[in-house]
């Protein structure tokens, strides 16, 4: 993945190669990103911790994520926030805390 961080949360975008005889590139989605993964109330993020392998970026107490170079995953705690989760694609459903809801605009609770 490739992660864009912004004040409220992160882009996440999943790259694609393209090769053209002797250039090989990496390419994003032209419509932005794959994903964004934010919290409502947050406005502005720091790096918390970080080593040789994994960084952790905080927004104020209400959003953490830990990037983990080479992760098959994007993952981030929420800590008395108004989460919000925006794609391109379509998505059915979410289970959140273990309850399935529908993918219809409400708001979800738990």
């Amino acid at each position: 993945y490739i992660y864009n961080l912004v004040g409220s949360g992160m882009e996440v975008y999943y790259p694609w190669v393209k090769g053209m005889g002797n250039i090989v590139q990496n390419m994003l989605n032209e419509f932005g990103a794959s994903w964004v993964v934010s919290a409502a109330d947050s406005s502005s993020y720091c790096v918390s911790n970080a080593d040789e392998l994994t960084a952790t970026f905080s927004w104020g107490d209400s959003m953490r994520s830990t990037i983990v170079r080479g992760s098959p995953y994007v993952t981030a705690e929420y800590k008395n926030a108004e989460v919000k989760l925006n794609t391109g694609i379509g998505i059915k459903s979410v289970t959140a805390d273990g309850a399935e809801a529908e993918c219809n605009g409400a708001p979800l609770t738990g």
